[in-house]
């Protein structure tokens, strides 16, 4: 079902674009459906006369940790990322970065393309390495490709399985220096604002405690079995705005016909 629902302000150009919002099934549905990919009803977002209001995008990805959208005549890149960052309420903290699928021998050895090449990328979460990751995540497609799935897991379901407490006591450290630190750091950290930030990446973080030990390895172990939602970003155009702090992503494997996929890449949010 189609309805017009205006949730944008500043649209960048003149004319009346369109913006394709997917909306999510259910947690509760998510939990029976393991591992499946799911139909999604699509939102049509017009925008009209007067002052349209962007509580529904911000809304929708509070409530399910993301958000798919389609644009039609956005502009630039650079437009789309500052309707984001005013929308969402959090400063651009990166420009756009162009991601294409590389070979181990290209890549930079610490890098996932330098560690997983044309493979599966691991689900992780953003800079889990750094004291404070960006916010959003941001993906646009630039050359989509229709075999290459971005996976998402909604960390929800690993802290409640493992615990909040469990979670929390859990200390771990970057694998290499940032920023000529090794800080210690929470999987879950709760914030001033009553927000928690989880962090993920088996590749750059490590256990750094007994109790992180065993939460490292709960996680990992859960991972197999969590419920996931795949995402094809299959057209120029496509969007996924991912709340970083809580979800954990990943890439599927790439093909012979799909490396030509380019993605641009940014975020919002300061990180330290």
């Amino acid at each position: 079902m189609r309805w017009p629902h205006p949730i944008l302000t500043g649209w960048p150009l003149g004319q009346p674009s369109a913006l394709w919002i997917n909306a999510p099934p259910p947690f509760d549905r998510v939990e029976r459906d393991t591992q499946a990919t799911y139909s999604r009803a699509m939102l049509q977002v017009t925008q009209e006369e007067g002052q349209p209001s962007s509580n529904a995008m911000r809304e929708a990805v509070n409530r399910d940790g993301y958000v798919a959208l389609d644009i039609v005549d956005f502009g630039t890149p650079e437009n789309l990322l500052q309707l984001l960052s005013a929308a969402l309420t959090e400063r651009v903290f990166s420009p756009w970065k162009s991601l294409k699928p590389r070979a181990k021998s290209v890549a930079s050895p610490v890098s996932y393309s330098g560690m997983y090449g044309f493979e599966d990328f691991p689900m992780h979460s953003d800079m889990a390495n750094w004291k404070t990751p960006p916010r959003y995540l941001i993906l646009l497609a630039q050359s989509g490709a229709k075999t290459v799935q971005t996976p998402i897991i909604d960390s929800a379901w690993l802290i409640s399985r493992v615990g909040q407490t469990e979670l929390t006591r859990s200390l771990v450290q970057p694998r290499r220096p940032i920023q000529g630190r090794l800080p210690l750091m929470r999987l879950l950290e709760p914030k001033p604002s009553g927000q928690q930030l989880f962090r993920w990446d088996q590749t750059f973080i490590k256990p750094a405690s007994p109790a992180g030990l065993i939460g490292f390895s709960a996680v990992a172990k859960l991972l197999k079995q969590a419920p996931r939602t795949e995402f094809c970003l299959e057209k120029a155009g496509s969007v996924i705005v991912i709340d970083n702090w809580r979800m954990l992503h990943g890439r599927s494997s790439v093909s012979q016909e799909d490396r030509g996929r380019e993605l641009f890449r940014a975020y919002l949010g300061g990180a330290t």
